[in-house]
């Protein structure tokens, strides 16, 4: 049986047919993608310019075991997907703060600062960037402790054998 003796109703028919199937596996791709996108998160309780961080608490992402957090801490979680709830209380157990939120998909690492956060500020989430850490020269490389401390002297050479 050749191309041409099959009926231009079944042709088209298998078209459609192929085409949905096309279309029911992209969107699941694409719903699997979102769903088990891994995000890091760094929860932060650092002071900022606009709060002041706060000592003694204990925040629960989707009602995890809770990270206990004083002031000038960080944590960390891997979560996957993107909406999440976070819940923010006093080390007593009471409760502080609860509130929604949505991880970007192209965020890979992102910091949530707790400061920000009680202070009701909407940009309490923000994209983590480390700092890049200049390597020292090669010169300095050896013996980094010659000039430790004021009025320090470098020691004397010694000399070869």
């Amino acid at each position: 049986m050749n191309a041409m003796s099959i009926a231009p109703k079944t042709r088209i028919r298998r078209l459609l047919v192929r085409s949905g199937i096309i279309v029911v596996y992209v969107l699941l791709v694409g719903i699997v993608f979102v769903l088990g996108k891994g995000h890091t998160l760094i929860v932060d309780n650092k002071k900022t310019l606009e709060s002041e961080a706060i000592d003694g608490i204990v925040v629960s992402i989707d009602g995890k075991e809770g990270m206990e957090l004083y002031a000038g801490d960080r944590d960390m979680a891997k979560l996957k997907g993107q909406r999440h709830r976070v819940s923010v209380e006093t080390i007593t157990g009471e409760k502080k703060l609860e509130k929604s939120f949505v991880l970007p998909i192209d965020g890979d690492m992102l910091l949530l600062s707790v400061p920000k956060l009680m202070a009701g500020q909407e940009n309490f989430l923000e994209p983590f960037v480390p700092r890049d850490q200049p390597r020292p020269a090669d010169e300095q490389v050896g013996d980094n402790n010659v000039f430790t401390s004021p009025g320090g002297e470098a020691p004397a050479p010694v000399p070869a054998p």
